[in-house]
């Protein structure tokens, strides 16, 4: 089972692009949740639904975080 502990999105402010973030721990997990069912019955409607760009998926490293 994997467990997504955060997932965010945002809209940007041109009111049609969305960014979403999902941080893991690696390259492996990040993999295996983009091969969850539920995920790749999301990005099918998604594909689907007349975007204007291709969606870019981007690997990042959390160089630090802070709360309140």
């Amino acid at each position: 089972m994997i467990i997504v502990k955060k997932y965010t999105v945002y809209l940007c402010q041109d009111g049609k692009t969305f960014v979403h973030l999902s941080p893991h721990k690696n390259e492996d997990i990040q993999k295996r949740v983009l091969a969850v069912e539920s995920f790749l019955s999301f990005q099918k409607k998604r594909d689907e639904s007349g975007l204007e760009g291709k969606p870019q998926i981007e690997v990042m490293k959390l160089v630090g975080e802070s709360y309140n």
